[in-house]
């Protein structure tokens, strides 16, 4: 897994997530980079990219659980349960 920001003008953190929704790797992403950030792990399964700092302000690090007004990620995404 890996994202680049070629012809994204703002700064954004990009928050790499496994299957369990547990956030596994955060990566800086700069404009106009078109450097890949590369997942250092291979159970990446979701990505959610907010603004830069974004990540800092909600206490959002590794290892924190991502849920949403469904239930998990797998619920949202794909209705299991």
């Amino acid at each position: 897994t890996a994202f680049w920001m070629k012809n994204t003008l703002v700064p954004l953190t990009a928050a790499y997530i496994g299957s369990d929704g547990v956030v596994l790797e955060l990566h800086d992403l700069k404009p106009l980079d078109k450097t890949p950030a590369t997942a250092a792990s291979d159970k990446v399964r979701y990505v959610l990219e907010v603004p830069e700092g974004w990540s800092v302000r909600h206490k959002l690090g590794v290892g924190a659980l991502i849920r949403t007004e469904r239930g998990s990620l797998e619920e949202a995404f794909f209705g299991t349960r």
